[in-house]
């Protein structure tokens, strides 16, 4: 609940300083609401923002590149997405978006495979052609 209550506090302060302007903000989730998006959600829900008279939209946006050209085009004010995802934009370019705080120290990927499929270990992929979605940060 601490860890909630923290993440949900620096989030009201980060949203008051940017609200100062406006009374509405737009947050992008990188993709379906999880686990990971609970403090934005927890805030709303127990009126943190609204209590400092900010209005906070949530959308789900499709991966952390999409969050990163949403916020760089001003489509969004905050959002959610793995830091590769802006590492690999500021790589191409110049992009106007920061990293803020991460909510994890390690990406949490993972390999999915068929059963059977011989696959047990990452050392089982030597050789193999791997696909991923086109806009995931774990590219």
């Amino acid at each position: 609940m601490f860890k909630k209550t923290l993440i949900a506090s620096a989030l009201l302060a980060l949203f008051s300083q940017s609200a100062l302007a406006a009374d509405k903000v737009r947050w992008l989730n990188d993709w379906l609401p999880a686990g990971d998006k609970a403090a934005i959600y927890l805030g709303v829900e127990q009126g943190l923002f609204a209590a400092e008279g900010i209005e906070v939209e949530i959308a789900s946006a499709r991966g952390g590149s999409d969050v990163v050209t949403k916020l760089a085009t001003n489509s969004a004010d905050f959002g959610s997405a793995g830091l590769a995802s802006l590492l690999q934009a500021k790589a191409q370019g110049e992009v106007p978006v920061v990293a803020v705080a991460p909510i994890y120290n390690k990406q949490p990927d993972a390999f999915f495979t068929t059963e059977g499929s011989g696959i047990d270990s990452f050392k089982d992929i030597v050789g193999k052609t791997v696909a991923t979605p086109t806009f995931s940060a774990s590219n």
